[in-house]
This record gives C-alpha cells, sequence and structure tokens, in this order.
C-alpha cells in the first residue's frame, strides 16, 4: 500500500480517536464532578487539590477508555470511508484488506504501548495517592471535629474528652480518655496534654499523651494504675475509611508478583491479586482484539457512517466487558484460573474478530452489521416519532 494511503489512514485514525478519548474521559471525569466540589467545599481545599484529585483518578479511566477509544476510531473511520466509497476505490486499485490493516494494526501498537504504561507505572501510581489523599482528608476532618469540653466518640472502641485546646496550637490540654479492650476490660487514661501524630507512609493517626496515669479495669474486678511521662495509642476510626492492607490495584507488577509469591507461601488466598495481576497485561493487549473485530465491521456497506459505527462501537464494548464479568465470576468461584478468566474474553472476541476478518478479506458480508445497523435505524424511528408526539 501506498505511503501516502498509511498516512492517509493514520490521520484519521488520530483525529477519531482523539475526538473519542476526549468525550470518554470527560464524560467518567463529570461523573467524579460532584465528589471534587464536596470535598473542595467540605474541607476547604483549593484548585490545587482539584487538579492533584483528577490526576491521581485520570490513570483509572484511562485504561478503559484508550481501548474504547481505539476501537470507536476504527469502526468511526472505516465505516465513513466506506460510506463515501473509499473502500470500494482501494479494492479496485488492488488494495487488499490485509494491506489496509497493517496501517490499523501499527496505530493499535502505539495505543497498546500508551496502555499499558498507564495500567503498569500510572493506574498503581494514581491508586496509591488516592490512598494517601483520602487518609489526609480522613484525619484532617477527625481532628479538626474535636471540640474542647466536650465528649468524641468518632473513634471505635473509645471515647475522648479535651478541657482545653489552645488556639493556633497542635497539642491538646487536660485530656481524658477511655477504650475498652477485646477481653471486656476498660482503660481509663488521664494526661495532662496530648497531640495527634499523623505517620502518612503507613497511614496511622496516633495520639501521643504526656504526664498522666493509666488505671485498667478487668471484666473480672481487677484493677491496675501505672503512671507515665509519655504514653502513644494508635488511632483506628469507626467508618473503614481507610484500609491500612494495600488492594491489589494498588501494587506496581513486580510487588504483585512478589506478594502473589509471599501469600501462596502462607496458604493465603491470593485469586482476587491474580486477577488484577492478569488484568495489567489482558486489558492493553485488548486493543489488539478490538483492531481486529473494528476493521472488518468497519467496512461493511453502510446505510450511516456516524450512527453505524458508533453504535457498533457500544455493541462490541458491551460484548466484551460482560465477557470479562462472566470470566471473573468464574476465577472468583474458583471454577477456572485467573489467567484464564482474564485472557477469556480476548480469546472469544479475538476468534469472531479474525473469523469476521478472513471474511471481510473474501469479500463476503458480515452478517452483524446490517443487524445492528437495523436496530439502530429503528431505534432513531421511534426516538423521533416520540419527539414528534
Amino acid at each position: 500500500m501506498p505511503k501516502v494511503l498509511t498516512r492517509y489512514i493514520l490521520r484519521e485514525l488520530v483525529l477519531s480517536f482523539s475526538l473519542a478519548i476526549l468525550v470518554l474521559t470527560l464524560t467518567f471525569l463529570l461523573g467524579r464532578s460532584m465528589t471534587i466540589a464536596r470535598l473542595v467545599l467540605e474541607y476547604g481545599l483549593g484548585m490545587g487539590f482539584a487538579i492533584s484529585f483528577v490526576a491521581y483518578i485520570l490513570p483509572s479511566f484511562l485504561i478503559y477508555t484508550l481501548p474504547a477509544s481505539l476501537l470507536v476510531a476504527v469502526l468511526t473511520t472505516f465505516t465513513r470511508m466506506s460510506f463515501d466509497n473509499e473502500i470500494i476505490a482501494m479494492k479496485s486499485s488492488g488494495i487488499s484488506l490485509w494491506k489496509i490493516a497493517r496501517a490499523v494494526f501499527l496505530f493499535a501498537l502505539l495505543v497498546y504501548a500508551v496502555t499499558t504504561v498507564v495500567h503498569l507505572y500510572l493506574y498503581p501510581w494514581g491508586n496509591n495517592n488516592l490512598r494517601r489523599l483520602a487518609y489526609e482528608l480522613t484525619t484532617k476532618k477527625t481532628t479538626k471535629a474535636l471540640k474542647e469540653k466536650k465528649f468524641y466518640n468518632r473513634f471505635k472502641d473509645m471515647v475522648l474528652y479535651v478541657d482545653h485546646i489552645p488556639a493556633g496550637k497542635p497539642k491538646l490540654m487536660g485530656v481524658f480518655l477511655m477504650e475498652r479492650e477485646p477481653d471486656g476490660a476498660h482503660l481509663v487514661v488521664v494526661a495532662k496534654e496530648g497531640r495527634f501524630l499523623h505517620i502518612e507512609e503507613e497511614m496511622k493517626l496516633l495520639f501521643e499523651l504526656k504526664d498522666g496515669s493509666i488505671h485498667r479495669a478487668t471484666a473480672e474486678g481487677g484493677y491496675n494504675m501505672a503512671r507515665f511521662s509519655t504514653y502513644t495509642i494508635e488511632l483506628e476510626l469507626k467508618e473503614a475509611i481507610i484500609k491500612r492492607e494495600r488492594k491489589g490495584k494498588e501494587f506496581y507488577p513486580w510487588e504483585l508478583f512478589e506478594t502473589i509469591q509471599k501469600k501462596r507461601e502462607k496458604g493465603e488466598p491470593t485469586v482476587k491479586l491474580e486477577i488484577e495481576f492478569h488484568r495489567m497485561f489482558s486489558l492493553p493487549a485488548s486493543v489488539f482484539i478490538f483492531a481486529l473485530i473494528g476493521l472488518p465491521l468497519g467496512i461493511q456497506r453502510v446505510r450511516s457512517a456516524r450512527f453505524t459505527g458508533f453504535g457498533i462501537s457500544i455493541g462490541v464494548l458491551v460484548v466484551y466487558y460482560l465477557l470479562v464479568k462472566v470470566f471473573e465470576a468464574g476465577a472468583l468461584t474458583g471454577k477456572i484460573p485467573p489467567v484464564v478468566a482474564l485472557w477469556g474474553a480476548n480469546v472469544v472476541l479475538g476468534g469472531l474478530g479474525m473469523w469476521a476478518f478472513v471474511r471481510a478479506a473474501k469479500e463476503r458480508p458480515v452478517g452483524v452489521v446490517p443487524a445492528i445497523e437495523g436496530a439502530i435505524f429503528g431505534l432513531w424511528e421511534r426516538m423521533s416519532k416520540l419527539v414528534r408526539i
């Protein structure tokens, strides 16, 4: 295929892809706009926080919108070319589908590289920073809500009372703390002063007390008392907002692999972590599946390039992600191995794509396109009638 034609197809794909990634990503971000606004208003945060928050959540959108945008780009580009009879002109010039596919898969390779970098590096980076941000906001809200001469019960199994909070100073004066221990014993701590300590690396909130005494009454009626100059307690919020154990999506691939190995040695379940590990590679690889199935579907004769291309994209994406969820459910119930579950959707859709590609290369119709197009126009006509009514 002449280089000028390759550049032409790539240019069309880039334009369609850019528009699709912009629309899809903005759609996802709009869904979080209320959350961002609420956090800004509730905590008095500025524009810097909003920008950081968007930067942290953006990779979690991009790992899905990048492959989806490639599918939309391939289908809208080639349905438009088919509608304008450009595909017929290419075939008349002796250009086969296999030659056209080179430009498509070259573009898919570029999108795959970007998606892989986002999923392996930026995705865990963003999730870790979101976890840290959640810790900071939660502890900030908790400590700010503390009022002097009032009982405070936001901590698990603990009641806190502070006699005086000096303005502009981090310390608390006249601290009374009562805690119920797991064995039924009651612990009362009285201290001259105290202060909160934020251990960001370990996502912990500590309470350091100075110059006080500890009184412990057991369930059996026993009593103990001890004095201290410094005593530190780890505080746990009632709300399970921060989980100190990292989730699979917060690990980099090498960390996740090591964690899986360690848990296997201890005999602990690893299915969820294995699912996350294989997703890091199977999801970026879906761009090749979408390119494979999008090209033969896109070159079919259509009545409308805009509606048909977008409609087929939605149909393919729905089928793909339904397959992903079905296979994942099988892995979670132990019916199939995680590696099979995470690559299963790619294999199934890839097989269908290969069938459609070979059929289109032999200039045979792919029957699913007329059916989808008919459904789209049927729905459009019904909606038009309702609007007129």
